[in-house]
């Protein structure tokens, strides 16, 4: 899962664009290092991680407009008020038979930083037990979720509520990192009233407690956990792409407002993809050629399309769109995975509901809460409606196990998603113009449903995806909403909603046959929300018929393309796809593969300093041993996946590595000697021997990195990085 080629930059990607007129974002003459095609959450890590090398040029190309500036991205309440905009692709599937023949709307973001910047904010990483059939799948154990663990924390801010006594059983800190300029992860912790009947209703219910959502275990009710930070959304591209950053990175050009149409072959090689080909926003058509590698991050939907309009597919369909085929691949656009979702809800007499702050006649109950936020980010605006999560799990005993397998990854993973939230969250019935709410969002999350993203037959080279995710086609997705229903309306009938007089808004007579229930959902369910598999993952050796991908990203069959975002993931995470892909802070494929990666090529430049100032005479020998303790060399023996990648090429070369390696870091944990020059003779021939060991060691690092360097795909840049990058 090493990016080999990627050698140790990192990702970045807005620069000009947020800081001058577009004139001035104009790609520059002449080739780019490498171009990332999206700018979404992927994309935007991306393009800062790598751009952080100045001496490597990037170039990412957004189709949407800038992030910034724009309120209602930036205040976490009014995230739904982004939906159906500019900032939205605004997909239509085609007609759903088990949602009554109905179209459904795909809102993935259409700006920069993706779905990041226009989502729930909702973070939640899946089970433990999704990490590991990914890497079974894979056969890579890099995506295990003890290594993924590692990394999604290096990528993490989060935020210790503030009033800690009370929520001290609610998160655990053994599974989160604190690094501030990161994406945040924080809790809601105001005094709503409606957590205290919330959590009172779980225990009669004997839903179990889980104390941190994100602990890989998530069955059970949690506090849910959002990417807002100090009251602000925390977005992939207002961590790793704001102003600051792009103000210092020269290296990294923005293009927004730019559709990629295809990827174009290199000249004297069919087989490596090398050039995009790009309209503008003034609909003019430009290519441009990456000379290291072209990332691909349009998304779910986007980026099955773009692939396939490069001659990447399947060869029946690209035949049938008059696409010429470099390579049949036809995985491309298949195994489809998405959630459906529902939302119903009860009304109650508590008078302090969101309600008040969506009605459009009590704009002055939102203005109020709008000028303490533009005062303090502080207040109502800097949450959402909802505060805690259930994930369960259809009855073990229940008879569809009888003829049908359980399509989850073990029994720690859920079948069903639910968060009740404190306020009307019907997508379909406007919200009534007087009376307060509460609302029950239902999602099946373990589908065994996979639909398809095929290109537009007429308009097949410019034209948008056509998407059936099929959703409810299965009858265990059928039953797991029916499961899911039904449980709601046990929740909202537990004693504690008695004194809120929680009464539904529709029949629940419905409740009392499956056929007539489905017949309901099939006019109430929804879809749209984490969709991945486009182009999936696979072990290196499976055939391009079953996956997209080898475990590094890679295309399989072609060079100088990999692919980075939802798309990879080869089994739908459950939980939510942010947690998985966000950069998103994003515990997705997409940092899991750069942050190895990251992490080995920054201890790498930390021993390229080591070896530096080795080269300077130092004033004594207590100094010279003391330059080379140096505890990257522990850091370094605990990175498996650089070593496992060079073992593959090289087992006897991987195995001096970790010899030395190891030697090595026994000298960065030896004592300093203190006073070296006024010790006794005895002492000072101990330390010029050990001073003569270590210096033997390094010349035998430095010709085994020499070795490693020599091997295609493990180019390793000799420049030097700071260590408080690792």
């Amino acid at each position: 899962m090493f990016w080999k080629s990627l050698s140790r930059f990192a990702i970045l990607s807005l620069v000009l664009a947020l800081l001058a007129p577009p004139a001035l974002t104009a790609p520059r003459a002449g080739t780019y290092d490498y171009i990332i095609v999206g700018g979404g959450t992927a994309g935007s890590i991306i393009a800062s991680r790598l751009s952080e090398d100045s001496t490597v040029s990037v170039l990412l190309i957004e189709s949407g407009d800038s992030h910034e500036d724009i309120q209602d991205v930036v205040i976490p309440y009014n995230s739904a008020r982004t939906f159906q905009t500019r900032l939205n692709w605004n997909f239509t599937t085609v007609p759903q038979p088990f949602l009554g023949n109905r179209t459904t709307i795909y809102r993935p973001g259409h700006v920069l930083g993706g779905s990041s910047t226009i989502n729930g904010m909702t973070l939640n990483r899946g089970p433990a037990s999704d990490w590991e059939r990914i890497a079974a799948y894979t056969g890579d154990a890099s995506f295990g979720w003890d290594n993924m663990l590692h990394y999604i924390k290096k990528n993490e801010g989060f935020i210790n509520p503030p009033n800690t006594l009370e929520f001290n059983n609610s998160y655990d800190d053994n599974v989160h990192g604190f690094n501030a300029d990161r994406i945040g992860n924080s809790l809601i912790t105001d005094d709503s009233w409606i957590s205290e009947p919330i959590l009172a209703a779980a225990s009669e219910l004997g839903i179990n407690r889980v104390r941190d959502v994100n602990g890989g275990m998530p069955v059970g009710i949690s506090w849910q956990q959002f990417t807002i930070k100090n009251g602000v959304r925390s977005s992939a591209a207002n961590e790793y792409l704001n102003r600051e950053t792009l103000a210092s990175r020269p290296n990294l050009t923005v293009l927004l407002n730019t559709l990629v149409l295809r990827l174009l072959a290199a000249r004297n090689n069919p087989l490596r993809f090398d050039t995009i080909e790009y309209r503008d926003a003034m609909g003019g058509t430009f290519t441009q050629r990456a000379s290291r590698e072209v990332i691909l991050s349009a998304g779910v939907m986007n980026t099955p399309i773009i692939l396939m309009r490069s001659g990447l597919g399947p060869r029946a369909h690209l035949e049938a769109n008059n696409i010429t085929t470099i390579l049949d691949i036809p995985a491309v656009g298949k195994n489809l995975q998405d959630r459906c979702g529902a939302s119903i809800v009860w009304q109650v007499n508590a008078t302090d509901t969101d309600d008040v702050i969506d009605r459009d006649s009590e704009s002055t109950v939102y203005n109020r809460w709008l000028e303490q936020w533009n005062r303090n980010h502080t207040g109502r605006l800097t949450q959402l409606g909802y505060r805690q999560m259930i994930f369960g799990r259809v009855p073990m005993n229940a008879s569809i196990f009888s003829t049908m397998q359980d399509p989850s990854s073990g029994l720690t993973c859920p079948h069903y998603e639910l968060f009740p939230a404190n306020k009307w969250t019907d997508p379909y019935s406007p919200l009534p113009a007087k009376g307060n709410f509460v609302s029950m969002n239902i999602f099946v999350s373990a589908t065994n449903v996979l639909g398809r993203v095929s290109l537009d037959p007429l308009n097949a080279l410019s034209g948008g995806p056509v998407i059936d995710p099929k959703y409810l086609s299965s009858e265990w997705d059928r039953l797991v909403m029916r499961e899911a229903i039904r449980t709601s309306v046990q929740f909202f009938n537990a004693t504690p909603w008695r004194r809120w007089g929680a009464t539904p808004v529709f029949d629940t007579s419905v409740l009392d046959d499956d056929a007539e229930l489905d017949k309901w959902i099939r006019s109430i369910a929804f879809g749209g929300v984490h969709g991945v598999g486009t182009a999936r993952m696979g072990s290196a050796t499976s055939p391009p018929g079953q996956d997209v991908l080898t475990p590094d990203f890679k295309v399989k069959g072609v060079s100088g393309l990999r692919v980075v975002d939802n798309s990879v993931i080869p089994f739908i995470i459950n939980g939510h796809t942010m947690g998985a892909t966000s950069p998103s802070f994003v515990p997705t494929p997409l940092q899991c593969a750069h942050n190895p990666f990251y992490l080995f090529t920054s201890t790498y430049g930390e021993l390229c300093e080591v070896q530096r100032r080795r080269s300077e005479p130092p004033p004594h020998l207590e100094l010279l041993i003391a330059l080379h303790r140096c505890d990257v060399w522990d850091q370094l023996t605990n990175l498996r996946t650089p070593v496992d990648d060079l073992r593959a090429y090289n087992s006897d070369l991987a195995g001096r590595i970790v010899e030395v390696s190891k030697r090595l870091q026994t000298f960065g944990l030896t004592e300093n000697k203190p006073g070296i020059i006024d010790a006794p003779f005895s002492e000072k021939v101990s330390a010029e021997d050990e001073a003569r060991t270590h210096l033997a060691l390094a010349h035998q690092w430095e010709e085994l990195l020499s070795s490693a360097r020599a091997i295609p795909g493990f180019e390793l840049d000799p420049r030097c990085c700071p260590i408080d990058m690792i």
